[in-house]
């Protein structure tokens, strides 16, 4: 707190407890704040260089993952699954069945 401009020695003897308790919170919220913003600004680069280097600058990396990481729900239809070819499908058809005793 010295370093954001208040005085040592007023935080020392000068201001009440109850002041200095309140400037602690303050300052760990501010600071926490600043690693996430930093966390944030890392993270829209590399996905920006991401997107550069593998999708020619269209966007789509960062806007994936926003939307990944913010939970919101998926607007998209959910997707079949994949169905077993003909050929598969025969194959398992054609083994044999195991039978309960």
């Amino acid at each position: 707190m010295a370093s954001q401009g208040h005085d040592l020695y007023q935080l020392i003897d000068g201001y009440p407890a109850l002041l200095v308790k309140g400037l602690v919170e303050a300052t760990q919220i501010r600071s926490r704040h600043r690693l996430m913003e930093q966390g944030v600004s890392m993270t829209v680069a590399v996905t920006g260089a991401l997107d550069l280097a593998f999708n020619q600058g269209k966007g789509k990396v960062l806007e994936n993952w926003l939307k990944e990481t913010s939970g919101e729900e998926k607007s998209e239809p959910p997707q079949e699954r994949p169905k077993m070819s003909d050929r598969a499908f025969s194959h398992f058809a054609a083994m044999p069945r195991r039978t309960a005793d």
